[in-house]
């Protein structure tokens, strides 16, 4: 059986003399790093909502060999299917595996 467990998170946060907050994008590729650093010898099934299906994000995902499904919506994400051959797209998510 396998088991799920929350072992880290990434706060959005401003930064020292920003006025904004940071992003969930940016926390997100913050937490992606960190994880593949610390837990290199683990496998990861990322999921993740429509936010996180753009190409840089696929890249970074594949990038830390990471397995993932993301979600998506029908009228955004149309040039993933192109330029992601290797994924599969089911019309309300996205899987792949890095290479």
């Amino acid at each position: 059986m396998k088991t799920v467990l929350p072992i880290a998170y990434e706060p959005i946060t401003k930064k020292d003399g920003d006025n904004k907050n940071d992003c969930e994008r940016n926390a997100g590729k913050r937490l992606l790093v960190y994880l593949a650093d610390a837990f290199s010898q683990r496998n990861f099934l990322v999921i993740e909502d429509a936010l996180a299906s753009n190409g840089p994000h696929i890249e970074l995902l594949n990038e830390l060999g990471m397995a993932f499904i993301l979600g998506v919506k029908p009228e955004g994400n149309k040039n993933c299917s192109n330029r992601y051959p290797g994924a599969s797209a089911t019309g309300r998510s996205w899987s792949g595996r890095a290479r």
